[in-house]
C-alpha cells in the first residue's frame, strides 16, 4: 500500500538557508574579490536588476555559449539520464543542481528523469544551491510546467548557500532522501570560479553511489572571432 503524497504547492519554494552565510559576509567576500582584482561567478547575480540582464542575455542576445549547451542538453537528456538509471540500478535520483543560474538545462534533464520514474513511487528531490534568492525564485517560472505536469512526482527543495561550502548541506540533502544523487555543475562556472575550491567541495560531499554531471566547453581549433562569438557579441 503506497500512502498518497501531497501536491506541491507550487506557489511556494522550501528553501534551508545557509544562516552562517550573512549579507554582511557576503558583502565581505565580495571586498576581497575587488581588492584581488577577480569578481567571482557567485557575485554577478545578487540583485534583481543583475538577474534580470542574465534572462535578457541568455534569452535574447548572441550569448551562443548558453545556446549551445541548452541545446546539447536538450538533445542528449535521455541518453544521459538512461547511463544514470543503468549504473545507478535504481529508477530513482535526486537531482541537485550547484549554482542553479536560469534551471533552463535543469528542465530538460528533470522532464527526462520524472517520465522515467514508475506511477505511485517516491517522489524525486530536485535541489536547486544559489547565492542569490532572486535566482532561487525564478528557478519557480522554469519548473511550473513539471510541477504541474508531475504534481506528486516531484519535491523542490532550495539552498540559499555557497557552493564552495557544499559540506554544510550535505546532511541536510541527505536527510531528502537515501536515493543517489545527480550533483551538476552546468554552464560556464568553471573558469569563473575558484576550480580547486569548488571541485573540492563537491569531491568531499559526495556519496559513493553518486554521479557528477559536469558542463565545460572544450578548447579546439575555433579562431579567436569564433571564440568571441560564442561567449557574447559587440553589443
Amino acid at each position: 500500500h503506497v500512502e498518497p503524497i501531497a501536491t506541491e504547492a507550487k506557489d511556494f519554494l522550501s528553501i534551508s538557508v545557509d544562516r552562517d552565510l550573512s549579507e554582511n559576509r557576503k558583502y565581505e567576500y565580495f571586498k576581497q574579490d575587488i581588492e584581488n582584482q577577480r569578481i567571482d561567478l557567485r557575485f554577478f547575480y545578487l540583485t534583481p536588476e543583475s538577474v534580470d540582464l542574465w534572462f535578457k542575455i541568455i534569452n535574447f542576445s548572441d550569448y551562443k555559449l548558453h545556446t549551445y549547451g541548452r541545446e546539447n542538453i536538450k538533445r542528449n537528456a535521455n541518453d544521459l539520464v538512461n547511463v544514470i538509471l543503468e549504473k545507478s540500478a535504481t529508477d530513482h535520483v535526486d537531482f541537485v543542481d550547484l549554482g542553479v543560474g536560469a534551471a533552463v538545462k535543469d528542465y530538460y534533464l528533470l522532464k527526462s528523469l520524472l517520465e522515467r520514474m514508475p506511477q505511485g513511487g517516491k517522489r524525486m528531490n530536485y535541489v536547486p544551491l544559489d547565492y542569490s534568492i532572486a535566482v532561487l525564485q525564478k528557478v519557480m517560472d522554469y519548473t511550473e510546467e513539471l510541477m504541474d505536469a508531475y504534481p506528486n512526482k516531484l519535491h523542490i527543495e532550495g539552498i540559499l548557500g555557497d557552493f564552495y561550502r557544499l559540506g554544510r548541506y550535505r546532511q541536510r540533502i541527505n536527510e531528502l532522501s537515501e536515493s543517489p544523487k545527480v550533483c551538476a555543475l552546468l554552464g560556464n562556472i568553471l573558469g569563473n570560479s575558484d576550480e580547486y575550491r569548488i571541485l573540492t567541495a563537491i569531491t568531499e560531499s559526495m556519496n559513493a553511489n553518486d554521479f557528477f554531471l559536469l558542463e565545460i566547453d572544450l578548447i579546439d581549433n575555433r579562431t579567436d572571432d569564433k571564440l568571441k562569438e560564442g561567449y557574447g557579441s559587440d553589443d
